[in-house]
């Protein structure tokens, strides 16, 4: 009972710090599966015999490495006001910019998203700044926002745009933006490089455009 007691108090830090939903759900399984599923289960997977109280901690171990340690890496949310937009939009680094505005709502966002991650990845350290900006709600970042992209596994820059009324900032981005998405800004204030595209790309075009901008 004492090591049952220890098993649930860890899981519940660890739910708490990790945001892990899974660590919730095996804190039930530690009261609610019998003991019997919990040891032929075990049993079945590495024929060991233990105790009930053993077997279900070790089967409790088990899933917690199979499903929540993910939660370690989960991407870290940046929240964003009009003032933090003011700062990148007039960054002086010498670096392409490429800032994406998106959401997890808009199908064509979600289809190209993979395509700045991968390309995130392949100019690493080589001049280019990726921002991925992200206008959903405010109030779904911890059930839509970070479970989407953990399950994506979105490396990238991503922040979130907490003010909500857009017509009081988009013409910051592109005096003729009419606030669809996806969107997306290159720029480099150093050189005066500035390059404002309306709609979905595909790699091919994202890769061009960068190509064509880093100069």
């Amino acid at each position: 009972m004492k090591t049952k007691l220890l098993i649930t108090l860890l899981l519940l830090m660890a739910a708490c710090q990790l945001n892990c939903r899974l660590a919730y759900f095996i804190i039930a399984l530690q009261f609610f599966v019998p003991d019997e599923i919990v040891n032929n289960s075990s049993r079945r997977m590495f024929i060991v015999e233990n105790h009930s109280c053993s077997m279900r901690t070790f089967f409790v171990i088990i899933l917690l490495l199979a499903g929540g340690i993910s939660s370690l890496t989960a991407q870290e949310i940046t929240r964003i006001g009009v003032a933090e937009l003011d700062e990148i939009l007039v960054s002086p680094t010498d670096e392409l910019h490429v800032v994406n505005f998106w959401a997890t709502w808009c199908p064509p966002c979600v289809t190209e998203l993979p395509y700045f991650e991968k390309l995130s990845k392949e100019y690493e350290g080589k001049g280019v700044k990726f921002i991925l900006i992200s206008l959903d709600f405010p109030s779904q970042i911890e059930n839509r926002l970070i479970p989407f992209l953990d399950t994506n596994k979105i490396t990238a820059d991503v922040r979130v745009m907490t003010n909500i009324d857009y017509n009081s900032w988009i013409e910051k981005v592109d005096a003729n933006w009419q606030g669809n998405i996806p969107v997306t800004l290159f720029f480099n204030n150093a050189k005066e490089i500035r390059y404002f595209h309306p709609e979905e790309l595909e790699e091919d075009k994202l890769r061009e455009l960068i190509i064509k901008y880093l100069q």
